[in-house]
């Protein structure tokens, strides 16, 4: 609250001194040019120091070269390093450096996760699981035979363990006994239900069905299938043991192969194979938990964020020829914009951050951070006249500075954030509007201007004199550059460059 303040009275006040410039005669401004010592001022010096530069980079077709060269290589190489992006988050990022939690996900995920996992397949609602048993047991039985299953495997289990709650309730002696009456491996339909809530009724012999026998079911059913933590019809819930208080939801678990599940192009393929094999069901089956509610973005993020880019490089050119930019420069300021987003998506690989919605947006956004910095050097040497050389100087040495300058103030609201103590908000906030800023300043400042350098056009300056001509600015036109600021005729200003 004091400090911005006091920024915009040291900024106003050098407006004013500006404005009294130009009131300066020739001599006065040469003075002021040359460095002389009483009247020497930085922002003068720094405006013809990047007038003088940009006017030798015109002119100078091996700088052209390399500047392009230098943009078109950056470009290639953040480009191949788009396939090492590895999609996913890194759980210990959410911690705070130097815990006992950051250390303890470590752990877990290191040698814990690593090695075993199960994720639920959830029998959704919907299912009528009189008739639809063979299914159910077809669809796990698929499950299980993947590649991404852990059974058969030394991360597997064994036992009871890797069966469905309705292998568990069929294998019951004495619980289901017209079970396969018509060949198909399931319960009849009409006793489905009386035998389900026969094997999960907690009680130590089995009655009605054979009060001698001892009853297991319940016992299995409650602790290995969790029959009693389903959601059913009745109000009472698991409670109700009558053939009228029907499934309405269920699930069961399928054991990962985490040896096989340690990059996220795999996963990525296990969570296509699993929705394809629950969809061809053709009943509401699904997979559920940590991984998948962790991955399950990925399917699609990369194709919606490459619309969605196509979809704002759209947007920035049309806007661009609202605001009067030709079609050929609304195409260069959008076609740097998706240069950007190339750029930062690249840069996630080399910053080893991993490919996740947060990302993703940063990216899109950068896109319309691009035209921050290249079209002001567009528009400028839009509305420039003169030669190829003239237009790119001019333009240059009226923009390059104050994009550099937006870009180091961009830096100044955010470089706190390096300082934070948790990794993610450093790697998905600091590192990525780091990356922003740089990729910005380097494609206005060096790219931009080798592209306008070799492949702009010359433009005369309609209704009057072109800038070749020698007028460099007059009373009646806009101001070329800083340094010439004040000059009121074209012999004032020969006679001003011949004495500088």
């Amino acid at each position: 609250m004091c400090l911005l303040p006091a920024v915009f009275a040291l900024w106003a006040k050098r407006f004013e001194e500006t404005e009294s410039k130009d009131k300066l005669t020739p001599d006065e401004l040469i003075k002021i040019n040359k460095g002389d010592p009483a009247s020497k001022e930085k922002d003068i010096f720094w405006f013809t120091t990047i007038e003088r530069f940009y006017k030798y980079f015109a002119s100078s077709l091996p700088l052209k070269l390399l500047f392009v060269g230098a943009g078109v290589g950056v470009l290639a190489y953040f480009s191949s390093e788009i396939s090492n992006v590895k999609f996913g988050v890194d759980n210990t990022d959410l911690a705070k450096r130097g815990t006992y939690l950051r250390q303890g996900i470590n752990d877990a995920y290191e040698q814990v996760f690593s090695q075993h996992a199960a994720e639920l397949v959830v029998f959704g609602t919907g299912i009528d699981y009189k008739v639809d048993q063979a299914q159910i047991l077809k669809t796990h039985r698929a499950l299980k035979d993947s590649q991404w299953s852990a059974y058969g495997t030394s991360y597997g289990r064994t036992g009871s363990g890797i069966n469905t709650w309705l292998e568990n309730m069929y294998g019951a002696s004495g619980v289901c006994p017209y079970f396969n009456l018509y060949g198909d491996n399931t319960d009849p339909s009409w006793a489905f239900y009386e035998d389900f809530h026969l094997w999960r009724k907690p009680q130590a012999f089995l009655e009605p069905r054979a009060p001698s026998t001892l009853a297991f079911g319940g016992l299995f059913a409650g602790l290995l299938d969790n029959a009693n933590s389903w959601a059913f019809s009745s109000p009472d819930g698991p409670d109700d043991y009558t053939t009228s208080n029907e499934i309405a939801l269920s699930w069961d678990e399928v054991e990962m192969n985490m040896a096989l599940l340690d990059n996220s192009d795999n996963r990525i393929q296990m969570i296509k194979d699993f929705r394809k094999i629950t969809l061809d069901s053709g009943i509401n089956i699904y997979m559920y938990g940590w991984l998948f509610t962790q991955l399950e973005q990925f399917l699609d993020l990369e194709w919606y964020a490459w619309v969605s880019a196509a979809a704002s490089m759209s947007i920035i050119f049309f806007i661009s020829l609202i605001l009067g930019i030709s079609w050929l420069n609304a195409m260069l300021i959008a076609l740097f914009a998706v240069i950007m987003f190339v750029e930062v998506y690249g840069s996630l690989a080399v910053l080893d951050i991993q490919y996740q919605t947060l990302a993703a947006t940063s990216m899109l956004m950068s896109m319309g951070i691009s035209v921050e910095f290249v079209a002001h050097p567009v528009a400028a040497f839009e509305f420039a006249t003169g030669t190829r050389s003239e237009r790119i100087a001019e333009a240059m040495s009226k923009t390059a500075l104050p994009v550099f300058e937006g870009a180091f103030s961009s830096l100044l609201g955010f470089i706190f954030l390096y300082f934070s103590d948790f990794d993610f908000v450093r790697k998905y906030f600091f590192y990525l509007f780091l990356m922003m800023c740089s990729f910005g300043t380097l494609n206005a400042l060096i790219f931009l201007p080798g592209l306008l350098g070799l492949l702009g056009a010359e433009k005369k300056e309609e209704g009057g004199p072109s800038a070749a001509d020698g007028v460099v600015m007059t009373t009646t036109t806009t101001k070329s550059s800083s340094s010439d600021i004040g000059v009121p005729s074209s012999a004032a200003a020969e006679s001003a460059e011949e004495k500088l």
